[in-house]
């Protein structure tokens, strides 16, 4: 019998209670997947001018320097420089 979307979002905010932050980072990861989680990102000019704004549901990657995401239309982008990234 499959499980619901709100019993596995408990079961996983239950599982947060004991683990390490990597691990806590991986299960919001998941949750972020069932549940959607909005987020946005900007991306500012030197001068803190928005240069561009995206919003998205999908999972965001950093590695180093560089910022990547799927945006809405599933186009793969990555960023450099002086990025925010907002979960709603």
């Amino acid at each position: 019998m499959p499980l619901s979307k709100a019993l596995r979002l408990f079961l996983i905010g239950l599982l947060l209670l004991g683990c390490t932050q990597s691990q806590k980072r991986g299960c919001k990861h998941m949750v972020s997947d069932f549940s959607g989680l909005r987020r946005t990102i900007t991306l500012y000019a030197g001068d803190g001018k928005v240069i561009q704004q995206w919003s998205t549901r999908a999972k965001v990657e950093i590695d180093g320097a560089i910022i990547s995401f799927l945006d809405d239309h599933g186009k793969d982008v990555k960023l450099m420089g002086t990025v925010t990234v907002i979960e709603k």
